[in-house]
């Protein structure tokens, strides 16, 4: 027997057995239920049921309410139309025979739908066709087990309140993230919600536009939370496309998006602020607004920032050069602005106006020394790595009594008797027959008397203390300086313009091309702008960073 041919039988009820994933059938009234048992309590079954056989049992595929009404009312016997069936064909023959006879419900009707294109590898079109669905009720009808089973049990039940959860709402809900539909379910059925309310809210406070994101949205394309991997429960419904309907992953990926660009804003330019802690007291400043100051007091000073906005709709951007001392500023520009005093006398004096009040008239108030930027930690300690490099040669090939200075030093500081950098420094006027003499007799101390402690000292921090004051050696380090592509890498923009100012390479720069290319050079990403600098030839010679010099005291 084919899988078009059938019998028709009368069956052992309690020999059948239900198909290996039961019925698909999930719900069921229960009042049309009970009027079926009395039915079949009073006059049996009539309507056959479909069974298949395998392996030799008779599976149930449709009329399980049959069935298990004859069980329960203990019928021995029941109509049966008997059919060779694969798994295929009797999951589609099933989901189509509830559907059309007994009102199957729609999640029940979803859960069979998936079976089905499982069957079909994967292919809903393929699968609506064999159903004879469209397309369109098939995903829709997929839709709905995007609900949380919470959502699900309530769909077509009439509340307490007489509310009743349409598929509808049902499917607006389906397209938030679970957790979040079990937290808003409770307040549609409390107020009655209406679906144009309910649309209306999970706008407002759900949906977030992905183009509008500051992160990478590329593993949000294929996100079960992004609208274009849903489907609408109604084409004249349709959700807008590429809507981020978890807002919970949509801020935490926003919050770390911001951390990881303020981290590599605060490693290009230093002094770093969010545009929502400044409350909008941010103003642009460059030199054509201030002049010399720009260069002599701005570049350096602590209130000269970037600012990363961080809220409203230019999210993400960059502003560079942001004033947020907005006194100072004013300050700045108004001696700007103010025309330059002769210093010819004046061939007319009125009579009536002391010459005291017109100087007093005439005087401006001086602008307040802004506070100096704060070099970052790893500028110093590079400089201080530059300067032992210089020093230490110095030290070990040109001064024979460095040596023995330090291993008196040692010696003595080995149990506690002072810090080693102070006793170097001491020691270095020493000749060698002194230092010697002292070297042997604290050896005979420790040997003999001295309490073994430990003590430790900073070799590099000594290095620094050795040149203080010794003009041959700041020297050294001063003419040993050069900008190098990790030294220009660990400025900040405003200390390696500032670098460009105060060595002369500006002057040569726009000397050499021109002050635009310059203001071309000053606006380049980091990268780009040291290897311009590097490229330009620049005799670096006798320079070098007051930071440098400053990192030895």
């Amino acid at each position: 027997m084919n899988n078009t041919e059938s019998k028709f039988a009368y069956l052992k009820a309690a020999d059948l057995k239900p198909l290996p994933w039961g019925n698909i059938r999930e719900s069921r009234n229960q009042e049309d239920y009970q009027t079926l048992r009395e039915s079949i309590r009073a006059n049996g079954v009539h309507t056959p049921i479909c069974v298949r056989e395998v392996d030799g049992e008779q599976q149930v595929v449709f009329g399980y309410g049959r069935w298990e009404g004859c069980l329960a009312e203990s019928i021995e016997l029941i109509p049966a139309i008997i059919r060779t069936l694969t798994d295929e064909e009797a999951r589609r023959l099933q989901a189509s025979e509830n559907s059309d006879r007994e009102s199957m419900s729609i999640v029940d009707e979803a859960k069979a739908v998936r079976y089905i294109i499982a069957d079909c590898n994967g292919d809903a079109k393929a699968a609506a066709a064999s159903m004879g669905w469209t397309e369109h009720k098939m995903r829709s009808c997929l839709q709905i087990l995007r609900c949380s089973p919470t959502v699900q049990k309530a769909i077509e039940v009439k509340q307490e309140n007489g509310f009743t959860l349409t598929l509808s709402h049902a499917a607006v809900l389906s397209t938030v993230e679970q957790t979040l539909q079990d937290q808003i379910l409770p307040k549609v059925i409390l107020t009655k919600m209406n679906l144009t309310l309910l649309k209306q809210r999970v706008k407002t406070v759900i949906e977030r536009p992905l183009a509008s994101a500051i992160f990478d949205t590329t593993a949000c394309k294929t996100c079960e939370h992004n609208t274009c991997e849903q489907y609408a429960m109604f084409e004249s419904d349709a959700l807008a496309k590429d809507l981020c309907m978890n807002p919970t992953c949509f801020v935490e990926k926003e919050q770390a998006h911001t951390k990881q660009r303020m981290a590599e804003l605060e490693s290009e330019y230093g002094n770093v602020i969010a545009m929502s802690t400044v409350d909008g007291q941010n103003q642009p400043v460059h030199e054509a607004m201030i002049g010399d100051n720009y260069q002599n007091k701005c570049l350096s000073c602590s209130k000269l920032a970037t600012v990363y906005v961080d809220v409203g709709k230019s999210r993400d951007q960059v502003l560079e050069n942001q004033c947020l001392n907005s006194k100072c500023l004013m300050s700045m520009i108004t001696v700007r602005q103010q025309p330059k005093q002769s210093t010819a006398a004046s061939p007319v004096t009125r009579a009536d106006k002391p010459q005291a009040d017109t100087a007093k008239q005439t005087t401006t108030e001086p602008v307040s020394t802004p506070k100096p930027a704060a070099i970052p930690k790893r500028l110093t300690h590079e400089s201080q790595d530059f300067s032992r490099s210089v020093l230490a040669p110095m030290l070990l090939n040109e001064h024979e009594s460095y040596a023995n200075a330090l291993i008196l030093a040692t010696l003595e500081s080995s149990h506690g008797t002072g810090n080693i950098t102070d006793k170097v420094k001491k020691y270095l006027s020493l000749d060698s027959d002194t230092l010697q003499d002292k070297i042997n007799a604290e050896i005979q101390n420790i040997t003999e008397k001295a309490a073994n402690e430990n003590c430790s000292f900073n070799p590099r921090s000594m290095m620094l203390k050795l040149a203080k004051g010794n003009t041959e050696l700041e020297s050294r380090v001063r003419t040993g300086w050069t900008p190098t592509q990790s030294r220009l890498k660990d400025m900040t923009k405003a200390i390696r313009l500032n670098v460009l100012e105060e060595s002369g390479f500006r002057a040569e720069f726009e000397k050499t091309k021109s002050a635009k290319e310059y203001a071309k050079l000053v606006s380049l990403t980091a990268d780009s702008q040291i290897a311009e600098i590097l490229k330009f030839k620049f005799d670096w010679t006798n320079y070098c960073p007051s930071y440098v010099t400053d990192s030895m005291k």
